[in-house]
């Protein structure tokens, strides 16, 4: 197989797993290999419940890859679980995302999440997740 080909081969890989978002709002740029370092694919997590807070992105931000990946390029996400457990921050959609606009007007709303949990697992003071699917409840 020349260079060429794999080249060809790859950018048509990158283009199916870059799909545009669907209207259930589903999270493009999950599968990128940044996140990917930081968020575990075998670490599905699935949550249920009320979004306590969200916090624009911003430039500067210290701690783990998990923390600098959320805080630095998305819509971060802070949910309070339906059945009590931890709370969780989860990395959303980036500005220009459909949901975007939405999901920063959607305190104290219900919401589902469907992602991966970061890679170290740590969960002090918060339970850390790159969001997948985001559905809202209204």
């Amino acid at each position: 197989m020349t260079l060429e080909r794999l080249c060809r081969r790859i950018v048509v890989a990158l283009i199916v797993l870059n799909l545009p978002a669907s209207a259930h709002a589903q999270i493009d740029e999950v599968l990128n290999p940044v996140n990917m370092a930081a968020f575990d694919p075998d670490a599905p997590v699935m949550l249920r419940g009320e979004i306590a807070g969200v916090e624009e992105p911003r430039q500067e931000v210290s701690g783990s890859l998990a923390d600098r990946l959320i805080h630095r390029n998305h819509l971060v996400l802070r949910i309070r679980l339906a059945d009590g457990g931890a709370s969780w921050i989860v990395a959303g959609p980036r500005p220009g995302h459909p949901l975007y606009d939405r999901l920063k007007q959607a305190v104290g709303m219900s919401v589902v999440v469907r992602g991966y949990q970061s890679r170290d697992r740590n969960c002090d003071p918060a339970c850390r997740a790159l969001g997948r699917d985001v559905t809202i409840d209204e």
